[in-house]
């Protein structure tokens, strides 16, 4: 999809119950789940053309791929139920998954910083926090430390590519806004980027800008630089992305190229309406308003 919104179809024939897609760092190649009853594999498949190849086996559900830094493997989430482990598999070789981060936790996200040394996850076991952001070094081994853990809940981290800042969504407001921290130590100080709402933010590979989703599905656009340190210089409504599929707040469905100009996207096939998100604020306040006395 251009930033104006006109979208190209990658492959036509192949249709499929589609979730967080996510582009290899050349953006030749793309991995994927589907999802099927309730199954669920990681695939990949070449940009370019050609057939999509399994790239999770097993009996456990896999979900939620990530590419690391050199395009070579692909971590995913899998596991049986809400619990899952992050497992990574080279995607050519023929090498089995490997277990790379066992957790007592659910967890419904994971990403990589840009050079690899970080995964960062989101958990979401309510006892220990509403959903938390943890990242680990599995070069350096130990558990996964908390990043940004409160009692509200945050969403979506995305490491900016000189791995000096983290942005992420929260609704610590009372709804969602994107906010920016310094990675790794990110207590020291937060910039609120959205000022209308805001979820699934994804830091452009150039570095220059930060995607989110408004409340009304807009992708927009913030600019901001990094040096000597973080500031957000404004902002860009790119397009409405009602209409294509945004599975939940929780999961960034969509990736963005290389040069920040292109993004990728699921459609319904024949360009069926997409749905659309709806939030509503104070919902117990407004519904004693409409009860009767």
């Amino acid at each position: 999809v251009a930033r104006s919104g006109q979208s190209e179809p990658i492959d036509t024939s192949w249709n499929a119950a589609f979730g967080s897609p996510v582009l290899s760092p050349d953006g030749a190649t793309l991995a994927v789940a589907l999802h099927h009853e309730s199954t669920s594999d990681v695939w990949i498949k070449r940009v370019a053309g050609g057939a999509a190849v399994k790239l999770s086996l097993g009996k456990q559900n896999s979900d939620e791929p990530a590419w690391t830094s050199d395009g070579r493997s692909v971590s995913f989430i899998a596991g049986a139920g809400s619990i899952g482990d992050v497992w990574i598999r080279p995607i050519i070789g023929g090498a089995s998954a490997t277990l790379i981060l066992k957790t007592d936790r659910p967890i419904s996200e994971q990403t990589w910083s840009p050079a690899g040394e970080w995964l960062l996850v989101r958990t979401t076991t309510p006892s220990a926090g509403a959903g938390d952001i943890l990242g680990v070094r599995p070069a350096v081994g130990g558990a996964a430390a908390p990043i940004v853990a409160t009692s509200h809940i945050e969403y979506s981290p995305s490491i900016s590519p000189d791995a000096r800042w983290m942005a992420y969504a929260s609704n610590e407001s009372g709804r969602l806004e994107v906010y920016v921290v310094p990675f790794p130590n990110a207590g020291t100080t937060k910039y609120q980027i959205s000022t209308q709402g805001g979820s699934s933010p994804r830091w452009s590979p150039r570095g220059n800008e930060v995607f989110f989703l408004d409340l009304q599905s807009q992708l927009i656009a913030a600019q901001v630089t990094t040096e000597p340190t973080f500031a957000l210089l404004g902002q860009q409504p790119l397009f409405d992305a009602a209409g294509f599929v945004m599975q939940s707040v929780s999961r960034r469905n969509y990736d963005v190229t290389g040069d920040g100009q292109r993004f990728l996207m699921i459609k319904r096939a024949g360009n069926e309406a997409g749905s659309q998100m709806v939030v509503v604020e104070n919902w117990f306040e407004a519904l004693k308003g409409k009860a009767k006395p």
